[in-house]
């Protein structure tokens, strides 16, 4: 199809017909993980953090592409990760202590400093004469 120039109409028209041809026809897939969210959030985990989720979803797609958790090959590489994720983690509760310990001697300094300076004053004797 030409138009009155001599060009070719909707020369662009195939390209845009099979871009549409590759859109997924159902959503079922990003619904069935709604779904497996919903699942975590329900099962008295309701404040979870959203890496916990991140995490459990990973765990969860692994096993199933595995077929079973007694599937899941162990590698070296497996073995290291979690090596590495154990001292991350062990990194992370430390930098959590200490922020705790500082936040614990800066309330400290801030109660000391409002507390009213209590002045020591020498008592006095107050002698009565008849």
């Amino acid at each position: 199809m030409v138009d009155t120039d001599g060009q070719k109409k909707y020369e662009h028209l195939s390209f845009v017909g099979k871009a549409a041809l590759t859109l997924p026809h159902g959503n079922a897939a990003p619904e069935r993980g709604f779904s497996v969210n919903n699942a975590l959030l329900t099962k008295e985990r309701g404040s979870l953090a959203e890496r916990s989720i991140v995490a459990i979803r990973v765990l969860k797609e692994a096993i199933r592409i595995f077929g079973s958790c007694t599937k899941v090959p162990i590698t070296k590489e497996l073995l290291q990760s979690v090596k590495q994720a154990y001292s991350e983690y062990a990194l992370f509760l430390e930098n959590k202590r200490k922020q705790a310990l500082l936040e614990e001697e800066e309330r400290k300094r801030i109660e000391q400093a409002r507390e009213p300076r209590k002045l020591h004053r020498k008592p006095r004797t107050i002698y009565l004469s008849n």
